[in-house]
C-alpha cells in the first residue's frame, strides 16, 4: 500500500474523451508513463494484421494501470 501511495503521488490527472486512443500498440515514442484508471472503462484492443482490424484483449475498469509494462522494460506497447 505505502509503495502504491508513493507512485500515485508522481501521477497527475488527465481526462480522456470517449473513444480517445491513450496507447497505441507498437508505440515506442510516449513510452515513459502509466495510467491508473480512476472511472469509466478502457478497451484494451490488439491489431489484427490480416483484417486491419482490432481485437478486444480486454476491458478495464477503476482501480486498472494501463502502460506500465513499457515503463517498466522499454519495450514497444504491446496491446
Amino acid at each position: 500500500v505505502d509503495d502504491a501511495r508513493a507512485v500515485v503521488d508522481y501521477m497527475r490527472p488527465r481526462l480522456a474523451r470517449a473513444g480517445e486512443v491513450v496507447i497505441r500498440e507498437g508505440e515506442t515514442r510516449h513510452s515513459d508513463f502509466m495510467a491508473l484508471l480512476l472511472d469509466g472503462e478502457v478497451t484494451v484492443e490488439s491489431s489484427v494484421a490480416a483484417a486491419h482490424d482490432s481485437m478486444v484483449v480486454s476491458v478495464l475498469g477503476p482501480g486498472s494501470l494501463i502502460g506500465d509494462m513499457a515503463l517498466i522494460d522499454g519495450a514497444p506497447r504491446a496491446a
